[in-house]
């Protein structure tokens, strides 16, 4: 199997689990009713708010003319907004104690969204090496065509002389896209040290690019 293939897999089995990550926060944000809940407790903060400065209007009011009616009935409301909204919040904790999901063994009452967004923050690493292994394997592609196009322009003669000199990789070349691949599954596979690994990864990318422009074959 050539570097290109096995890049190429890699690339495609890696896209595969973002994938599958990005369809499963979908319905993480559907099932659990954390985000409502939080909504709803905000909205009723301000209703009080609102409560406590008509509650002293009130007070004013009552002092000056003995009564306050128009600001009573906006008090009534907004205790009657505030129940109905607690009302929201109680049901939604039995709709999502109903539902019963579990992230790790933890039900949903303990809100996994810490856990889960903390994986997501992973995937979202392999994403940034799956666009990165998308680049190499561009370069790739590149430098193939390159390379027969220069052979196709050069005598029978000269041919060997292009392809042993020119544009044939050289060992170091394989050595470093060799230990590339080797570095991708090691890390991929332990979980760990992705952020460094990212780092190499476009230092290497760079250095190449770098190196197919002086060696003109690569168009800028």
């Amino acid at each position: 199997m050539t570097e290109l293939k096995l890049l190429e897999n890699r690339k495609e089995k890696l896209q595969s689990e973002v994938d599958g990550w990005k369809e499963y926060e979908d319905k993480v944000k559907v099932l659990l009713p954390f985000e409502e809940i939080q909504k709803l407790e905000k909205e009723i903060e301000l209703l009080k708010l609102k409560e406590r400065i008509v509650n002293k209007e009130i007070e004013k009011e009552r002092a000056i003319r003995g009564q306050s009616k128009e600001l009573d009935s906006i008090f009534i409301r907004l205790q009657k907004e505030i129940e109905v909204k607690k009302e929201k919040i109680r049901d939604t904790r039995e709709i999502g104690k109903s539902i019963r999901i579990t992230y790790h063994n933890k039900s949903i009452e303990e809100d996994p969204r810490k856990d889960i967004k903390k994986e997501l923050a992973r995937q979202s690493k392999y994403q940034k090496i799956v666009e990165l292994l998308g680049q190499h394997i561009e370069l790739i592609q590149k430098l193939n065509v390159n390379v027969s196009n220069i052979i196709n322009n050069v005598t029978d003669y000269n041919k060997g002389y292009v392809i042993d000199r020119l544009v044939s990789p050289s060992r170091d070349k394989k050595e470093r896209l060799r230990e590339l691949k080797k570095s991708y599954e090691q890390k991929i596979a332990r979980g760990r040290g992705l952020k460094n690994e990212l780092q190499r990864v476009e230092k290497e990318l760079e250095e190449t690019r770098a190196e197919l422009i002086a060696r003109k074959e690569l168009a800028v």
